[in-house]
């Protein structure tokens, strides 16, 4: 590149430079080979550069600057740039070992050998090739020393209102550790909590130490609301966030049992669900349940009596604070086509009018059909076919944390 780089004392050290000292870029160093050196950094340390074409070929060419580096092996740097580049490091081999996220943030370790290449892009070129789009002009990275490691971070999660653990083993349930800083929160792992509702996390998603800072903890589970809690961790601290409670909806359907006496040629499906009343009124009224062909969109009503004709409802009247089950059945034909999809809703109305005033209402599983026999999806599938259906209410579908805003004290 044709500008000058300047090498400040208070942030950056060059071998053999002197504090007040100016270093101009020497071309060419568009490549990791020809990365041009620029010694030993002394975080916090500041960078900056400019991605311009050679004279007269602004236009098909697209620059790459290449610097290499030294630092204490082990350390720990946080690598940021402000102007939108993508930046790079490369290990000693030139083999490309991580690339800046799209906030524009890269955590990285020194390697055993105290040397790597940093190397700054245009920002889509994430490959360091020189095959972007456009010059992007001045670039300033930033590099910060990561404080030391936590020892861990666990708790156990809980339902709020009667203190029951939530199992990841028989329900949809997952934490998620995210990083903070000022403005917003970055994903560091996740995972999902045992049978007794703990969870604990140690490493990160690349089986890294977790550096010390501020974290938060998203709580999240099948039919209860997100729970969210911040927090800070100490080098070496384990923290133990105790119970994580979340907070159920007013109505809950839990503890499904699909058909389980269904012979791959057809039979019976008998099926089972709890209906879980939060409220601190008593629920008196309906639970009806709709069967869907996905295939056709045909539909019937399920019916609580095994056989006979007519449908009958389930009648409630639920207690504050309490459940009930109800246990409903419908016939599945031997004759169904190949790759034929069926789907089971359940809908809870209140009374006077249990039909018009639905006040739950949820997808509980599909069944499918292959050249086996029939068989029972599985809760992603079932979840993911209730998704596709317009007929039929599809189990609320839970989002991944990905950045977030840091919530607001």
């Amino acid at each position: 590149m044709r500008q000058l780089s300047r090498v400040l004392a208070t942030v950056v050290i060059v071998t053999g430079l002197c504090s007040s000292a100016l270093a101009q870029d020497i071309e060419p160093n568009s490549s990791c080979a020809s990365a041009q050196e620029r010694g030993l950094i002394a975080p916090p340390a500041l960078l900056d550069g400019s991605l311009d074409a050679p004279e007269g070929d602004e236009v098909t060419t697209t620059d790459v600057d290449f610097f290499r580096l030294s630092g204490a092996p082990g350390q720990s740097l946080a690598i940021r740039i402000a102007t939108g580049q993508s930046v790079g490091v490369f290990d000693g081999d030139c083999t490309l070992q991580a690339v800046s996220s799209a906030e524009g943030k890269l955590a990285f370790r020194v390697p055993a050998s105290g040397r790597f290449t940093l190397a700054v892009a245009d920002p889509f070129d994430n490959s360091f090739s020189g095959n972007g789009s456009a010059n992007s002009g001045a670039y300033e990275v930033s590099l910060e020393e990561l404080p030391g490691s936590i020892g861990s971070v666990s708790g156990r999660l809980v339902d709020a209102i009667t203190g029951e653990p939530l199992r990841g083993d028989t329900m949809f349930a997952r934490v998620d550790l995210l990083s903070c800083d000022a403005i917003s929160c970055s994903p560091v792992t996740s995972g999902s909590p045992d049978a007794l509702g703990h969870f604990r996390f140690e490493l990160d998603a690349q089986n890294e130490r977790i550096p010390a800072g501020a974290f938060l903890i998203v709580a999240i589970a099948d039919n209860y609301q997100t729970e969210l809690e911040d927090f800070n961790a100490a080098e070496g601290e384990d923290v133990d966030l105790g119970d994580v409670a979340l907070s159920p909806p007013a109505i809950a359907f839990s503890d499904l049992r699909a058909c389980s006496g269904v012979l791959p040629q057809g039979g019976v499906c008998q099926y089972s669900v709890r209906i879980r009343n939060n409220t601190s009124e008593v629920l008196r009224g309906q639970a009806h349940s709709i069967v869907i062909n996905l295939n056709n969109q045909s539909l019937f009503e399920a019916s609580t009596r095994p056989t006979g004709t007519g449908v009958q409802r389930a009648a409630v009247a639920i207690p504050a604070r309490s459940t009930h089950d109800v246990t409903f059945h419908f016939t599945v034909p031997s004759f169904l086509p190949i790759d034929s999809t069926i789907c089971v809703d359940l809908a809870l109305g209140l009374n006077p009018s249990p039909l018009f005033n639905l006040v739950h209402q949820e997808g509980l599983f599909c069944i499918t059909k292959s050249i086996f026999g029939l068989r029972v999806m599985g809760e992603q599938e079932s979840r993911t076919a209730l998704e596709g259906s317009s007929r039929m209410a599809p189990r609320r579908a839970i989002p991944r944390s990905s950045a977030i805003q840091r919530p607001q004290k």
